[in-house]
Parts: structure tokens; sequence; C-alpha cells
């Protein structure tokens, strides 16, 4: 074997361990922000993980076979290379996030223990267009010239501090 392949092989478990840790830190950015600038990082280093990848296998490649002949860790390979290029879609909390986007603030209300009038009125003293009881915040952005994003803060962030201020109020879902 050559010096330059010996180089190479060596090299893909720390490219691997690298690329790893940068797309998980540009996902948890792109997962918790808007991530627009973090995308383009995300999916270059994504690349660089498949590469070192196959020269992580390629040097690994007798140890890997062992594990082969345990069915567990067979299941586990598979279950990985199921989800990795069959994907999972946009679940877990992400999806949790689309369907809150998309819930009116009907629906909303009692998750965040308000009524839906003074969600309305509290969205329009912050400043958003286009609010109504039947509105989703996805179409409040829309019609405000925001991200949803603002608009899910300014009703879980700021929707507590109105029901302190007014806790003597009865409570009249309308």
């Amino acid at each position: 074997m050559s010096d330059f392949k010996k180089r190479m092989l060596h090299f893909g478990t720390p490219a691997l361990a690298t690329s790893f840790v940068v797309v998980a830190v540009t996902g948890i950015v792109m997962f918790l922000h808007d991530g627009a600038a973090s995308r383009g990082v995300h999916e270059l280093a994504g690349i660089a993980m498949v590469g070192a990848a196959g020269l992580h296998v390629a040097r690994n490649y007798k140890a890997l076979l062992t594990y082969r002949r345990r069915a567990f860790y067979l299941a586990v390979a598979t279950a990985s290379l199921s989800f990795a290029f069959l994907g999972v879609g946009r679940g877990g909390l992400d999806a949790w996030r689309m369907r809150v986007e998309h819930a009116s603030l009907v629906e909303l209300a009692p998750i965040l223990n308000e009524t839906p009038v003074r969600l309305v009125a509290h969205l329009q003293d912050a400043g958003f267009n286009g609010v109504s009881p039947e509105a989703s915040p996805a179409q409040i952005a829309t019609a405000s010239h925001k991200s949803s994003r603002d608009v899910l803060e300014a009703l879980v962030v700021t929707a507590p501090a109105i029901s302190q201020q007014t806790e003597s109020e009865p409570r009249r879902i309308p």
C-alpha cells in the first residue's frame, strides 16, 4: 500500500469526527434560528462527511466485518441506513413547530392559557397585521412581512406576561 493511501486512510476517522461536529453544530443553529447563513456550511460539511465516512469504512473494513456476525449490530446498521437514505421527513420538534405555525389562534389559545381575543389584542399591540382569531401565526407573519418565528416568540414569550398583568380579569372564551 502506498504512503499516500495510508495517509488518506489514516485521515478518514479524524475528518469524519470533524465533519460530524460541524454538521451537528450548524444543524442546531439552523433549528434554533432561521439558519440561512449556516445552510451552505452545513451542506458542504455533509458532503465532506460522506467522503470521510468512505475513508473511515475503508480503513476499518476488517473490524466492521466482525460486526456483521452480531445480529444486534446488523439491526442497528440497517435501521441507521434506512433513516439516512429513506429519510424521516421533517419530524420531531420541527414537525410540532410546523403544526403550531398553521394552527389558528383559537386553537392555540388553550395551550397558551389565554383567550383568542387577548391573543389578537396582544399581537395587534405588538405591531402585527392581519390578526384575527381564525388566522394562524404563518398567515399573520406573511401579512406582517415578518417570520413565523417572530409571531411565535410574541405568542409564547410575552403571552404569559399578559396573563400576569390581567390576572384579576375573568377569562371568557368568545
